[in-house]
């Protein structure tokens, strides 16, 4: 996916490994044929030769390639993407609609994707400085997307208006002004018992349901508590991801692994189910298929 080359580019450059940065972005830049034909943006997923199945052009992963871009010119100075960099900025700000908030990218044939909390505050990031541009966000994100009563940043998925990377990610994005976010984000703790017999606590994927835990949202409020100066909270957090891991490792070498794209509900033309086959060869155990689709037939399929 676009986003996970655009976090790997991040972690190589920050390890100081900016050669397999550099042929991340080489790559992009060489095929940005893809970025220039309408209505423009990087697709969200492609295939092992670079084919893009679907038209879908999404917002948040063309932030993240942004980030990406800016941060590897910031530290190694190199300079050959900046063109790239500044056209797919120069693409995110044509996103933005009246009120302020950004589309969320677009879909074939131009159909734009509903607005978002997550991506808005992607672009806020992803674009530097602060224009015009940032503070049509902030009014969006105010008068649209805010909690007054917890002062946090909503959804507008009802019932489902609470997520907890809203709350990590819009600290750690935003900054120290948003800290009282975490407060909050210990209404997502959860206990769980495990099916065999161990007590796992962590962060729920909601405040309705409270169904299971989401490690990969546990993970990022710990780097946020990290961040903020929270030790304590983070180290308990980052111990309970190990002992998840650890504890099921160790009693059950017959794991089950699940396929989920994050999207809500789930396009079928988006699903990229092989991914099912690759994950089966990578970790030689069973697969399953968690989806979020409408409908049979991706489960079918599955």
């Amino acid at each position: 996916s676009l986003y996970s080359n655009s976090l790997a580019a991040i972690v190589f450059t920050y390890k100081g490994d900016y050669n397999r940065a550099e042929k991340i972005f080489l790559w992009f830049k060489k095929n940005r044929k893809e970025f220039d034909t309408k209505p423009g943006g990087f697709g969200q997923f492609r295939d092992a030769n670079g084919y893009v199945p679907t038209p879908h052009r999404w917002m948040g992963d063309n932030c993240w390639l942004l980030i990406a871009l800016k941060f590897y010119e910031e530290i190694t100075g190199d300079k050959q993407f900046h063109q790239l960099a500044k056209d797919i900025e120069s693409w995110i700000r044509s996103l933005q609609d009246k009120d302020g908030g950004l589309w969320g990218g677009y879909k074939g044939d131009w159909v734009l994707i509903e607005k978002n909390t997550e991506g808005n505050i992607d672009a806020l990031n992803a674009v530097h400085g602060y224009d015009s541009f940032h503070k049509k966000i902030f009014i969006f994100l105010k008068n649209k997307r805010w909690d007054s009563k917890n002062n946090v940043f909503i959804t507008d998925w009802y019932p489902y208006n609470y997520a907890p990377d809203l709350i990590s990610w819009g600290y750690l994005a935003l900054g120290d002004k948003y800290k009282n976010f975490l407060g909050f984000a210990t209404k997502f703790m959860i206990k769980k018992q495990s099916t065999i017999g161990h007590e796992m606590t962590g962060i729920s994927f909601d405040l309705v349901d409270k169904d299971g835990i989401w490690i990969e949202a546990t993970g990022q409020m710990a780097l946020a508590y990290k961040v903020a100066g929270m030790s304590e909270k983070a180290n308990f957090l980052i111990k309970e991801i190990e002992k998840m891991y650890k504890t099921i490792s160790r009693i059950n070498k017959k794991l089950i692994l699940l396929y989920c794209v994050s999207e809500y509900p789930l396009n079928p033309e988006n699903a990229n189910m092989r991914t099912i086959t690759f994950l089966q060869k990578k970790f030689k155990t069973i697969i399953g298929f968690s989806d979020h689709s409408e409908g049979f037939l991706l489960d079918i399929i599955a």
